[in-house]
């Protein structure tokens, strides 16, 4: 790893960190340590450093600010990319949105709220990135961000790449982007609003969500994606595993599709508890449901 980091080091602006504990970038509060964590400081960063690591035979992966992500208790091996300084927008008075990757969808809801621009308040109170929640088509209710986009660029191999939205698979929770490349940016069209009305809408949103899904303690959000025609908290709470607990971590007592580490809780405690889900979920139901949350060093045992 010293040689890696010295080729590195060679090429590269953004900051290096070596046996980065994962438990710091993720909601859960849960990981081991990444072998090499790396902030590009801007896209011909990132260009450079996919370049050592791809000549190095050096695995790599890309993550947002880990709000839909649980690492497993060994860690990561090779390196894991955070594009947090890859954060630019740029918002046209007509509606066109150009946003960088690495920003807050929080920070892109208000102020596109604040300049009485629609489509995204819907998603307000959406944890994560714009990288992550176009990589997962995030949506609340019936709106998805992938409705918006018109374009997004990747970084494939050495080259960036300009997809039309008709090319793009956007469905439930799901894009195909993630096989692509790395996702760098997005131009997307919103409509203008009425800038009072937006924010009373968002006011409103996030009371309803602090009331609905008022879970305390550190946790990732909807472990699992809802099946069709169907809420995945609610078949968790009709097979009677709401408030279960495995090791330090609870499928929460206030909304069963969340689980909740309760202060120690590993991997292991979480997937245990998923897998205990699956296990009982199918069993009654036939229904196998399909986790939301990002998987990265483990995998739900059998």
């Amino acid at each position: 790893m010293t040689s890696l980091v010295m080729d590195i080091q060679a090429e590269f602006r953004g900051d290096i960190r070596r046996a980065e504990p994962m438990f710091r970038h993720t909601s859960w509060r849960i990981g081991g340590p990444a072998e090499c964590y790396l902030i590009p400081a801007d896209v011909q960063d990132l260009r450079a450093l996919l370049r050592v690591l791809d000549r190095k035979n050096v695995p790599w992966i890309v993550v947002g600010n880990g709000t839909n992500l649980l690492v497993g208790d060994e860690g990561v091996s090779g390196a894991v990319i955070s594009l947090e300084r890859l954060d630019s927008c740029e918002i046209d008075p007509a509606g066109k949105v150009r946003v960088e990757a690495g920003m807050s969808l929080q920070t892109l809801v208000k102020n596109t709220v604040a300049r009485g621009l629609t489509g995204l308040e819907d998603l307000i109170g959406i944890p994560g990135t714009v990288g992550g929640a176009l990589v997962m088509n995030a949506g609340a209710g019936t709106a998805e961000i992938g409705t918006l986009v018109e374009t997004v660029t990747l970084l494939d191999g050495d080259n960036l790449v300009t997809l039309m939205a008709d090319a793009i698979d956007f469905s439930y929770r799901s894009s195909g982007l993630s096989d692509r490349g790395v996702l760098i940016s997005a131009d997307l069209m919103l409509s203008r609003g009425d800038c009072a009305k937006l924010q009373t809408r968002c006011q409103d949103l996030l009371e309803k969500r602090r009331t609905v899904q008022k879970v305390e303690g550190p946790h990732a959000g909807s472990v699992f994606k809802n099946p069709p025609q169907q809420s995945a908290w609610q078949l968790i709470d009709a097979v009677g595993l709401r408030g279960r607990v495995c090791g330090a971590a609870m499928i929460s007592e206030v909304h069963c599709n969340h689980i909740v580490n309760l202060g120690e809780a590993t991997a292991a405690d979480v997937l245990d508890l998923m897998a205990l889900v699956q296990k009982r979920v199918q069993e009654r139901t036939g229904i196998v449901l399909e986790p939301e949350v990002h998987l990265v060093g483990c995998e739900v045992p059998l």
